[in-house]
C-alpha cells in the first residue's frame, strides 16, 4: 500500500521570530476552526482510503493551538493514519503537555528545531535563551520515554557545524537529527545570499559520509534534498528526495495546498476544493517538469531528479532554472 506523507501547518501562530522563517505573517488570523479541521481529516481520510498516511503536524508553534491535542485525536482515529510526527521549536511543551503526549499511540517523533551546535551558533537565527530552553525540554521528553529528533535548517551560516550537531544529536541519545537546507521564503527572503551553495552542500554531504563511515560517494547522494540521521540502532541515513506530485503535499493554515512547503504556489484549497482534483493536480504539476528544464538541469542524466525547483523559485522566480545547488559538476 502507498504512502501519502504531508505536512500540515495547523498555524501560523508562533511566539519566536526566526530570521529564516518561511513565514511572514505570525498570528492565527486564516486558522481554520476545529470544526472544519474535522472535516478536512475525514476528507483527507476518505478520498485516501487506499493509502497509508504520514503527517508532519507543525505551524508556526503548533501546541499554541489550543485545541492541538483535539486535532491530534481526530487524525489517530482514522484507520489508515499510519504514523503522526510534530514539528516544534519546542520552548512551549510542559508537564501537561508531556503528558497528553505520552498516550497518543501513533506518535512516532517530536522534531525539534535548533540552529547548531552552541548558542552562539542557534542565535545567529534565533535568541539566545532558545538554545538552552530546548536542550532541557529535549531532556524533559526522553525522561518520559518520547521520541526525540533534532532538526536543523542549514544555510552558509551555520553549515560549516554541522558535525557538531551530529554529535549533539549522538551526545543526548535522541532518536536522530533531520538536516534540512534553508530556502529564502517569508521572513528569511531578507538573507537570500545565505543559500547552501553546491560547494557548501557537497561538505555538507562528504561531513555526514566520513561522520558515518559509510564509504560511499557524494554522487550516490546527488538527489537528497534532506538528510535524516536514525541514531536508534546503529547509525544510519536516509536521504530525502523530491517529493513533488500525488504523493505529498503542504497543507496551508487556511487550507491552501502548496506541492511543497518551501514552494509556495497554491494548487488548491481543502476546504473549497474537491480533493481528488487537488491530488490530480499535484500530480500534473510533478509530470509539468520533465523535459522542461533549464540550465544544468536540462542535460540531467541522474533518473528522475529534477533538481530543487523550490530553491530555484525563491531565488530567480523562473521555475525552470537550473538548480544552483547542485554539485554534480564538482565530482
Amino acid at each position: 500500500m502507498k504512502t501519502f506523507g504531508f505536512q500540515w501547518h495547523v498555524t501560523s501562530n508562533c511566539n519566536i521570530r526566526c530570521r529564516h522563517c518561511y513565514q511572514n505573517d505570525f498570528t492565527d488570523k486564516e486558522d481554520l476552526d476545529t470544526r472544519t479541521i474535522g472535516r478536512i481529516v475525514d476528507t483527507l481520510g476518505s478520498t485516501l482510503q487506499d493509502r497509508l498516511i504520514s503527517v508532519n503536524l507543525t505551524g508556526g508553534e503548533p501546541f499554541l493551538r489550543n485545541d492541538f491535542f483535539d486535532i491530534l485525536e481526530m487524525l489517530s482515529g482514522r484507520k489508515n493514519v499510519q504514523e503522526l510526527y510534530i514539528i516544534t521549536n519546542g520552548t512551549v511543551i510542559d508537564q501537561k503537555v508531556i503528558d497528553r503526549l505520552k498516550v497518543c499511540e501513533k506518535l512516532e517523533g517530536i522534531k525539534i528545531s535548533l540552529e547548531g551546535s552552541t548558542p552562539e551558533i542557534n542565535a545567529r537565527i534565533r535568541n539566545n535563551e532558545t538554545f538552552q530552553d530546548v536542550l532541557v525540554t529535549v531532556e524533559r521528553l526522553m525522561a518520559h520515554s518520547l521520541p526525540v529528533l533534532l532538526m536543523f535548517t542549514l544555510g552558509s551560516y551555520n553549515y560549516q557545524d554541522v558535525l557538531g550537531m551530529l554529535e549533539l544529536a549522538k551526545r543526548l541519545q535522541v532518536s536522530g537529527a533531520i538536516l534540512e537546507r534553508f530556502i529564502p521564503l517569508g521572513r528569511g527572503a531578507g538573507m537570500a545570499d545565505q543559500y547552501l551553495k553546491n560547494t557548501e552542500w557537497l561538505k555538507i554531504i562528504t561531513n555526514c559520509i566520513n561522520f558515518l563511515d559509510l564509504g560511499i560517494s557524494p554522487y550516490d547522494f546527488l538527489t537528497y534534498r534532506a538528510l535524516w540521521v536514525d541514531f536508534k540502532d546503529e547509525i544510519s541515513v536516509r536521504g530525502a528526495q523530491c517529493n513533488l506530485g500525488d504523493e505529498s503535499m503542504a497543507l496551508m493554515p487556511n487550507g491552501d495546498v502548496y506541492p511543497c512547503r518551501r514552494l509556495p504556489v497554491v494548487i488548491g484549497n481543502v476546504v473549497r476544493d474537491d480533493f481528488q482534483a487537488i491530488l490530480d493536480r499535484l500530480r500534473a504539476y510533478r509530470a509539468a517538469f520533465d523535459r522542461t528544464l533549464n540550465g544544468l538541469c536540462a542535460d540531467c542524466v541522474v533518473t528522475g531528479c529534477i533538481g530543487c525547483r523550490a530553491l530555484v523559485y525563491a531565488m530567480t522566480g523562473d521555475i525552470r532554472s537550473g538548480d544552483p545547488q547542485c554539485y554534480r559538476d564538482l565530482l
